[in-house]
């Protein structure tokens, strides 16, 4: 639009622009915070593998595990489920967890392990639970266990398929 000598270049003003605009600034804002949290999370993970590298090699034992990964097949949307993995202390020396990390705020640990010591040759389960399922698609959450076997850490996949 011209308006006299002057050159009007400002872009309309209309419901479209006001939502591309508003879209492109959530979607930027979002993407900065999800590399801040995987950073985050990276550096935590980080601080774990740091304090497991200092072990000395005479307190790692060996851990096996039922399942990496335990697929409970269809669910429904606002469903729940519970399970647990079997872990199993192969080693010769004592069992522990430095810590557990869950994948995701919707899995939760059912049992506390920050105390518990699993001797040789025996077995712990370890509880989960997912009180909701609140989006339709794959559902695929990790949980990591850090302790003093050979590996340093292990991670645990609980996945299924969830419909309306």
């Amino acid at each position: 639009m011209i308006h006299g000598n002057v050159h009007d270049y400002s872009i309309p003003q209309n419901p479209g622009w006001h939502l591309y605009k508003t879209t492109v600034y959530f979607l930027i804002i979002s993407f900065l915070f999800i590399n801040c949290h995987s950073i985050n999370s990276e550096r935590h993970s980080n601080i774990y593998i740091d304090k497991l590298n200092k072990l000395p090699d005479s307190n790692l034992t060996s851990i096996e595990i039922d399942t990496l990964i335990k697929y409970y097949g269809d669910k429904k949307l606002n469903d729940s489920l519970k399970g647990f993995f079997i872990v199993k202390n192969n080693g010769n020396k004592p069992l522990y967890f430095i810590k557990v990390q869950k994948g995701c705020f919707c899995l939760n640990i059912s049992n506390d392990v920050s105390n518990v010591i699993i001797l040789p040759g025996k077995t712990f389960k370890l509880f989960f639970e997912v009180s909701k399922f609140n989006d339709v698609g794959y559902f695929s959450k990790a949980i990591i266990l850090y302790g003093n076997f050979s590996s340093l850490y292990r991670t645990l996949l609980v996945e299924c398929k969830v419909s309306k």
